[in-house]
């Protein structure tokens, strides 16, 4: 398990993953947003709390117009996949 403060800047998202046991993040700053594969993207503000069940597939990230910061409790290994920068929101 690991617990990290991750910030975003403006317009800043990670690659599509999966994280092998799971993934909780809570905003603590700022919005942005989340997809979970095959879904549209969600926005994200602070106080929200986002549950990526295991080896499900996601990507998150800052809106365009601010940071984000969230607190991310990722369960097992990390699994990078291609690039979400072509994704809507």
């Amino acid at each position: 398990m690991r617990v990290s403060v991750v910030r975003f800047e403006r317009g800043v998202r990670n690659h599509w993953h999966r994280h092998a046991g799971g993934q909780v993040l809570h905003v603590i700053e700022g919005e942005g947003y989340v997809q979970r594969r095959g879904e549209p993207a969600r926005r994200i503000r602070g106080g929200d709390t986002v549950v990526a069940q295991p080896d499900e597939e996601h990507w998150h990230g800052a809106t365009a117009d601010g940071p984000m910061a969230h607190i991310a409790v990722s369960i097992g290994e990390i699994t990078w996949l291609e690039s979400s920068a072509d994704e809507p929101v």
